[in-house]
């Protein structure tokens, strides 16, 4: 497996991804993603800002990840203990459905 920072070039195959992710999530009953959201316009500018990894199994796209340090509004409600502000956040973490069952 290569893990890798994505690229534009990527985004249709990252895209493809996500969709075998919300078909997964659906079929499991889970409800936190749609055929809305993650979309290409987030995707596109988490690349844009070299944020979002990609992983990959022979050149093929099987998970990504946005990790940068922008909270949701709702954590700024928490007693964190470390108050460091030195954080990562990981957001749109996937992994392809079918690549489980390999």
């Amino acid at each position: 497996m290569k893990i890798r920072i994505a690229k534009i070039s990527d985004l249709n195959n990252i895209m493809t991804m996500y969709t075998s992710c919300v078909k997964g999530m659906i079929k499991n009953g889970i409800d936190q993603w749609d055929a809305s959201y993650p979309n290409s316009q987030t995707i596109t500018e988490d690349i844009k800002y070299r944020t979002y990894y990609i992983a990959e199994i022979n050149s093929q796209i099987i998970g990504g990840i946005n990790i940068d340090r922008n909270q949701d509004p709702t954590y700024l409600d928490i007693s964190w203990q470390d108050k460091s502000n030195a954080f990562l956040v990981v957001h749109r973490l996937a992994v392809q459905e079918d690549f489980w069952s390999q």
